[in-house]
């Protein structure tokens, strides 16, 4: 499957955004320390985050995550399971 790793993407946003992880803290409203940590990958945002962060971006959700869907669903073609495709 997939690995995701939200932290490279916020990472990414915030730089292509121009800010500094203060800055993206203080709208998030969580401290500096908390978007390094994601940023590093020692943690991952509380889920309730999740979106917040999303929208401050103005990204999907799997934009967020830097998902693509092709991976799963070649594994679900590779185990026969293509009728759960949708």
């Amino acid at each position: 499957m997939t690995n995701i790793n939200i932290g490279n993407k916020i990472r990414e946003l915030r730089k292509k955004k121009g800010i500094t992880q203060e800055a993206l803290a203080a709208a998030l409203w969580v401290s500096p320390q908390a978007v390094s940590k994601w940023e590093s990958g020692l943690t991952y945002p509380d889920l309730t985050m999740i979106p917040v962060i999303a929208g401050y971006f103005e990204i999907s959700l799997d934009a967020l995550f830097d998902y693509d869907m092709k991976p799963f669903h070649q594994y679900l073609k590779d185990y026969d399971l293509a009728e759960y495709i949708r």
